[in-house]
């Protein structure tokens, strides 16, 4: 009989046409926006500054910056100082204390702000971070690719007590290099915890981004909580090494931002930093490979 080799692929085209089923994704309703946080104090007396903004569409390539924030001010708990801040980037979300400050270490800082009616708050502590000793470079040039490295080293001594974090800034000519997080350098003191560290590697320069001959080099170390470490652990995770059929399922990235009204509570993270920080001058090396006119000015 010939019926059964048809009765299979009708079979199938019934369930496949049965499962058919429309969904319609909303990837930003007004009510799902959320506000996001990216503030540091630091133990340098100057202008503190946070930045409010608003969680936007998918595919938006622009700022949502946060135009429905009232009221934002910092509080030192143990001292008990308010220093309110204002709005002075309209559009951008950045808000500065109307008087300089430093923060001050052991201190606790909360950070209040209004937002759409409600009230939010997130805490943190500043710890004390150890002194570099040194900062320096050396470049390392490969004959056989003609590609060279400018490899940059710190020493420090870490402190007995474990459970030291840290974060590395560094600015070429005074522009911070590490703008992306997945780039930037940080580190708890698990494997070193009380040692001192001679010409500890930080970060490398490839020799076409080096296109001045005399250049200014500075490296900041911040003290950061365990949370924060944390927190850019995940937010590197969730952003840069996921999207493979080995990872795991997306989870929330952790946040420190709280509201004290409802359960719709903040992104981002809100930090106190002590920092410590060297300067030197770095000398651009000519060879076949750093005189390529492509790459210089």
């Amino acid at each position: 009989m010939q019926i059964g080799k048809y009765i299979m692929p009708l079979i199938s085209l019934i369930v496949l046409a049965s499962c058919q089923e429309d969904i319609e994704l909303h990837y930003n309703r007004e009510a799902d926006q959320r506000v996001v946080i990216e503030g540091r104090i630091l133990d340098r007396m100057g202008t503190q500054i946070v930045r409010l903004t608003n969680s936007d569409d998918y595919y938006s390539n622009k700022v949502s910056a946060g135009a429905l924030v009232e009221d934002v001010q910092i509080v030192a708990i143990g001292s008990g100082n308010i220093y309110s801040m204002s709005e002075v980037d309209t559009g951008n979300g950045y808000f500065m204390s109307k008087r300089d400050f430093a923060g001050v270490n052991g201190e606790t800082y909360r950070l209040e702000f209004n937002y759409k009616n409600e009230q939010y708050a997130a805490e943190a502590s500043l710890n004390a971070v150890t002194s570099l000793d040194s900062f320096n470079y050396v470049y390392i040039y490969y004959q056989e690719y003609k590609i060279g490295f400018y490899e940059t080293y710190i020493s420090f001594t870490d402190p007995p007590e474990p459970g030291n974090y840290y974060f590395y800034n560094v600015y070429l000519n005074d522009t911070l290099y590490n703008r992306i997080i997945a780039g930037s350098m940080f580190e708890n003191d698990e494997i070193y915890n009380g040692y001192t560290l001679r010409n500890w590697r930080s970060y490398a320069f490839h020799q076409e981004e080096i296109t001045q001959d005399t250049n200014k080099l500075r490296i900041e170390m911040l003290s950061i909580s365990r949370e924060e470490y944390n927190f850019i652990n995940a937010l590197i995770i969730e952003t840069q090494a996921n999207g493979s059929v080995f990872a795991g399922p997306p989870a929330d990235v952790p946040s420190n931002i709280k509201n004290l009204t409802s359960e719709n509570h903040g992104l981002g993270f809100f930090a106190a930093s002590a920092i410590s920080s060297k300067e030197i001058t770095l000398i651009k090396q000519h060879n076949t490979s750093t005189n390529n006119p492509i790459f210089e000015n």
